[in-house]
């Protein structure tokens, strides 16, 4: 398979899992698996770090246009390799309502092309789309913090 950037439209998204392959948790502490979003499409978005500031702009971006997204059957979920507590704290400051990924071995985001490895110690700013049926309807490498989440919405 060799090294590759993104991942490849058409093929079936990596399952949700550590590197122990249980279900990550969410910030809520509460196990998550993509079988809970079938039949809708699902955004992941891979932040670097919780409460800084690109991180914020692109989950408050997401937060505000959540009902936009909604419309279009396209649920949003966050995900960084912070632990719970740094998480929870990150969607309380924001207000946000969509659930965030604590990836703290990095394997969910090693999975989706977010990070190289698991000693990269973060993910990329990267998102990947999932269609309903479960396979990747596109990846988007490197995206602009501020400016993602309307110009993604714009384009669905």
């Amino acid at each position: 398979r060799g090294a590759r950037m993104g991942l490849t439209t058409g093929e079936h998204a990596p399952a949700l899992c550590d590197s122990k392959g249980a279900p990550p948790l969410t910030h809520l502490g509460e196990p998550i698996s993509l079988a809970s979003y079938a039949g809708k499409r699902v955004l992941i978005w891979f932040y670097p770090r919780a409460s800084t500031g690109g991180c914020t702009a692109e989950g408050v971006g997401f937060q505000g246009l959540l009902p936009r997204y909604a419309e279009k059957n396209v649920s949003i979920i966050g995900c960084s390799n912070d632990p719970v507590e740094k998480n929870a704290a990150f969607a309380k400051e924001n207000g946000f309502t969509f659930p965030l990924i604590c990836d703290t071995d990095l394997a969910v985001s090693v999975a989706y092309h977010a990070a190289p490895d698991a000693s990269a110690g973060k993910a990329n700013r990267v998102a990947v789309l999932i269609g309903a049926n479960g396979q990747i309807e596109e990846y988007f490498g490197q995206v602009n913090a501020q400016e993602f989440p309307a110009e993604l919405l714009a384009k669905l």
